[in-house]
């Protein structure tokens, strides 16, 4: 219930309360042995819809260093609800159940507090549905099926009434075992993350990573370190679930010893332990037949491991049980008082077996946990890491070996040597699987084959180095195990990857050959698709092997699936000529014969295929020889006017198109030279025409680039030199306009010099000059054609009227053009200052002609009022005589109009006539 108020003191104080109080059944008191099992003392609490008590002291638990599972650290309180067995028919007191209490015994202290009675841990009572236990400590196993409700103290001292919940630390514990619980987390959930984040796939690799892997993660040395940490804590744990769930409990007589002196005297003390030990006697006969009758689970090291710890854990179990002081004072008070000596010497004897096989155990538990990091390394580490395990593993036996009492004989050493032999095979025999060696990408599982033959072939070489310097020292017993049982297996699977690797990499080769190179360079599609079939059906009884090959019991069966490999190689090979015969047949380049040379020169074979190249060869010179023939015609045909390419200057372009010519043929001859580089082709008379051939026509190309330079370089200095000096303006011969003079050929050339340089010829200065100015004489005769049509569009604009009226400034505006015509040249640094005052100068022209176009509109906006005005008016013929006529006199048409406006016609005298003069 959430009103439910529990008040602890101290642990202390209460293990001091529970000292004091706790009492025999009969009402004595009795001290706690220091030794003795104590449970945990228990005591029911009232409903907490009870009025409020005073807080109570509850009794603590006595100091037991052999807790049951399930347990609590001191100073903690656990309650745990006693519900019903089964899972369906628990409630939770928060769910408004009913609490139903016990009554308590208590007593009012003078310090105003309560003590309640503890109850015998030996009697614990059937407590009634939804009642709850205080417990102190741990949680006792009888009630172990109950759910638990723990809350822990994170610090010292009194508790305040505020701020509880950052105090104390609470939950549920499982109903299940508590240390299996923890094991599985750790396991599962905990040391994934920190494999994980160290970065290794491998628990065992931890410290023992190969130099690449530990030093990708240098950086990651505290969580490396708390994994290890870890796997040790792990263990520990395992041991300790072993230890609880594998031991065998030696009934207890119900005896009360106070001193073995005493004891010994009382008849029915004697004979109740006689019948005990008679009992411990046959348990132990059973528990070490038993044992002896055991054998590891597995073939690999890390059973070998695993029993010792099982068998240690069980005989531990035992011989600490059997030296518990309550049991010594037993043996000592019956041998007193005993007249059965048989009983005791053969229970002696026993024990002495029984701790020398404990013993024993330990010890090897303490000397195979060395290896165990190396072991875990072999059975789940990379493939790859074992060869650096190997090493190290070998010189940690030999410590053993040396150091060790019960692994220094050659049995139990030589067996575990087969274990580790057989769990190296097992791991090259899982890793090299045939169903999907042939179909992953050659170069992984060529990879993957020469590691598994190199861990394998390790194995031994790494003993044999161990076992040299044993016998080097001279002082420690030699290895004389068994070298077939452990060599045997390990060297006939090395000698399978061996052969499994040639085998891929034959297959491999057929495969690169029979590319799409080859249907490009034959175009003989099916052919090609037909010998690649007949490549998987030589493949295919070796994916579908129906037994181990790795089996040394399948030896003659392996040997027969690879003659039937090799015939059907023979087969393939034979194929393969036949598809030569009629790829060569249908030759289309002599370049890309002589790379169908190269990938056939590739595949391996005993001299058949090499020597029908060599047969071919002479068909692909003369092909070659053709093709040489057909360049010396076209060069000859086409080199007084060579074929350029679009905007290639005539030099460039025609030394562009000879060196294309030649560097066809050129790289079949490289082609040619790479198939056989030392030169036998020469010797054959076909090889000897082209080889003539080739150096002329490369001779005559040569000297034709040659010539198309030397003229080139002979002429461009004093055609620069000549247009550069030219005005940068000139007059057109037949309409007199001015254009700008920058020569086409000084564009061309400059474009020479550009192709020929990326040729690697070398240009004249003033040549390299001009080029380098390329881009500054674009922006000059840009500017210089924008600077022109600006011009004629200003002069061009202008009425034959404006002309005349324009004449003086118009010929100020072409005397501005004069020294473009006259003094300013290409090499001249001014024409960026020409272009700014002229293009001023038209800009100035400009505006005046803008003006006089405004004046112009103006007058003759005028004229054209005036010209429909009506200046006269008529007056009525009565009055034509009465009103004299006045005259008036004015200078022009501009008097006029200002006279005919509104405040001067009110002052004229009327009728009114103007007299213009």
């Amino acid at each position: 219930s959430s009103a439910l108020l529990v008040c602890m003191e101290p642990a202390a104080a209460v293990s001091d309360s529970l000292a004091e109080t706790r009492s025999e059944p009969d009402g004595q008191q009795q001290q706690p042995k220091e030794e003795a099992l104590q449970p945990a003392a228990s005591a029911e609490v009232q409903d907490a819809s009870q009025p409020e008590q005073p807080t109570a002291t509850l009794p603590a638990v006595a100091a037991d260093d052999h807790r049951p599972e399930g347990a609590v650290a001191d100073g903690n309180i656990a309650a745990t609800g006693l519900d019903q067995p089964t899972g369906d028919q628990q409630q939770d007191a928060s769910e408004g159940s009913q609490l139903q209490t016990e009554s308590v015994q208590e007593q009012q202290q003078p310090d105003g507090t309560l003590k309640a009675d503890s109850q015998s841990p030996e009697a614990a009572p059937e407590l009634p549905e939804h009642n709850l236990r205080l417990l102190s400590g741990y949680v006792p196993m009888e009630y172990a099926h109950c759910r638990t409700f723990y809350c822990v103290r994170s610090s010292q001292g009194p508790l305040p009434s505020e701020g509880l919940s950052e105090l104390l630390d609470c939950g549920l514990l499982t109903q299940a075992a508590s240390l299996a619980s923890l094991e599985q987390v750790l396991s599962e959930l905990f040391l994934p993350l920190l494999i994980q984040q160290v970065g290794t796939t491998d628990p065992a690799a931890v410290g023992v990573l190969p130099a690449a892997a530990a030093g990708a993660g240098a950086s990651s040395g505290k969580p490396r370190e708390l994994l290890g940490n870890m796997q040790k804590y792990l263990g520990q744990i395992k041991q300790a679930v072993q230890q609880l769930t594998g031991d065998i409990t030696l009934p207890m007589p119900n005896v009360s010893i106070d001193t073995a002196a005493a004891a010994s005297k009382d008849p029915d003390v004697i004979h109740t332990l006689e019948e005990t030990v008679a009992a411990w006697s046959g348990v132990l006969s059973d528990v070490m037949q038993r044992e002896s009758e055991k054998r590891p689970e597995g073939k690999g090291p890390l059973a070998e491991i695993d029993f010792w710890r099982a068998r240690s854990a069980v005989l531990s179990g035992l011989w600490e049980q059997l030296n518990m002081r309550d049991v010594t004072e037993m043996l000592e008070a019956l041998e007193a008082g005993s007249d059965d000596r048989n009983l005791m010497a053969a229970f002696r004897g026993q024990m002495a077996e029984l701790g020398k096989l404990a013993h024993e155990a330990r010890d090897n538990v303490k000397f195979l946990s060395t290896l165990e990091r190396h072991f875990r390394s072999i059975s789940s580490g990379p493939l790859g890491g074992i060869l650096d395990t190997l090493p190290p593993l070998m010189n940690a036996l030999r410590m053993v070996w040396i150091i060790s009492r019960h692994y220094s004989d050659d049995a139990r050493m030589g067996a575990l040597f087969a274990r580790i032999a057989t769990e190296l095979c097992d791991r090259v025999d899982s890793a090299v699987m045939l169903h999907q060696l042939f179909r992953m990408p050659a170069a992984e599982a060529m990879e993957l084959l020469r590691v598994s033959k190199a861990v394998l072939e390790s194995w031994q070489s790494t003993y044999m180095q161990v076992r040299e310097k044993i016998e080097a020292s001279g002082r420690d017993a030699r290895w004389e195990f068994s070298k077939a049982t452990l060599f045997a297996r390990s060297n006939y699977m090395a000698e399978v990857c061996g052969q499994l690797s040639e085998m891929v990499e034959i297959v491999d080769d057929f495969f690169k050959f029979l590319g799409p190179e080859l249907k490009a360079v034959t175009g003989d599609t099916k052919g090609i698709d037909d010998v690649i079939e007949q490549v998987q059906l030589m493949v295919e009884p070796v994916e579908t092997a129906m037994f181990n090959v790795f089996d040394q019991a399948h030896a003659p069966q392996w040997k027969a699936l690879r003659a039937h490999f090799y015939a059907d190689n023979e087969k393939v090979k034979a194929a393969t000529r036949e598809l030569i015969d009629t790829s060569f047949r249908k030759l289309r380049s002599a370049e890309g014969a002589f790379e169908l040379l190269q990938n056939f020169k590739s595949i391996k074979s005993r001299g058949a295929i090499q020597q029908q190249m060599m047969n071919k060869l002479v068909d692909i010179l003369e092909q070659f020889l053709r093709e040489i023939v057909a360049a010396q015609e076209m060069f000859d045909r086409s080199k007084a006017n060579p074929p350029l390419t679009r905007n290639q200057p005539p030099v460039a372009g025609a030394i562009h198109w000879s060196h294309q010519l030649f560097s066809r043929v050129k790289l079949t001859m490289s082609k040619l030279t790479a198939v056989e580089p030392e030169g036998t082709w020469r010797q054959t008379p076909v090889g000897q025409q082209v080889h003539e051939r080739y150096m002329t026509l490369a001779k005559q190309m040569m000297e034709y680039e040659k010539q198309w330079f030397q003229g080139w370089r002979e002429n461009v200095d004093n055609i620069a030199m000549k247009h550069l000096k030219q005005p940068i303006f000139t007059r057109h011969p037949e309409t007199g306009v001015v254009v700008v003079n920058f020569h086409a050929d000084l564009r061309v050339h400059m474009s020479e010099a550009h192709y020929l340089d990326r040729k690697g010829f070398k240009i004249p200065p003033l040549a390299l000059q001009v080029a380098l100015q390329e881009d500054e004489y674009r922006a000059w005769t840009e500017s210089l054609e924008r600077l022109l049509d600006f011009y004629y569009q200003v002069v061009n604009s202008l009425t034959p009227v404006e002309v005349s009226l324009l004449s003086g400034k118009l010929a100020d505006l072409e005397r501005s053009l004069e020294p473009g015509l006259i003094r300013l040249n290409w090499n001249n640094r001014g024409i960026d200052a020409f272009v700014a005052s002229t293009t001023k100068a038209i800009q100035d022209f400009q505006a005046l002609h803008h003006s006089v176009q405004k004046n112009s509109a103006i007058i003759e906006k005028l004229v054209s009022a005036l010209a429909s005005a009506k200046l006269v008016a008529d007056l009525p013929a009565g009055r034509l005589a009465e009103q004299p006529t006045t005259w008036i006199h004015v200078a022009d048409f501009q008097q006029v109009g200002l006279l005919s406006t509104n405040s001067c016609r009110q002052q004229l005298p009327h009728p009114a006539r103007f007299l213009i003069t």
